[in-house]
């Protein structure tokens, strides 16, 4: 992700920027949302990424989740159905590995954009977002 990450001002921001994710993500081809010539994309990852990054997270959590699923074991899944029964804190973790490393696996986001895991998960961000919690200054 470019750039400092904006801040969000409250829980009704968080989830009216989650919710027009949300629908970008559902209507848009697979053209716009990644270009593999320039390794570039949509806009609305880097929103995805400023959603999950201002979320409250545990570290000693995130450590153990680490532990538990090393290297691309800790990104989305393949499928939108084992998000389920999956916790909302384990779910950020996963959007957030999964964006970041980008940095090591050029269009890491394309296979759980396709497969529609990303917005499932997102979804799932905003069903649950009463669990999570805001970063705080």
């Amino acid at each position: 992700m470019s750039g400092d990450i904006p801040r969000i001002a409250d829980r009704r921001e968080w989830l009216a920027r989650a919710r027009e994710a949300s629908a970008t993500l559902q209507n848009l081809p697979m053209s716009p949302f990644y270009d593999p010539a320039t390794g570039r994309y949509h806009p609305v990852v880097e929103e995805i990424e400023a959603l999950v990054w201002s979320l409250e997270t545990d570290i000693e959590a995130f450590r153990a989740f680490l532990d538990r699923n090393p290297q691309t074991k800790a990104w989305l899944p393949k499928t939108a159905q084992e998000l389920d029964g999956m916790a909302a804190l384990e779910i950020k973790f996963r959007i957030g590995e999964n964006a970041a490393d980008e940095r090591w696996a050029d269009g890491a986001l394309v296979e759980p954009f396709q497969s529609g895991v990303l917005k499932a998960a997102l979804d799932r961000l905003i069903a649950d977002f009463d669990t999570l919690s805001l970063t705080q200054d």
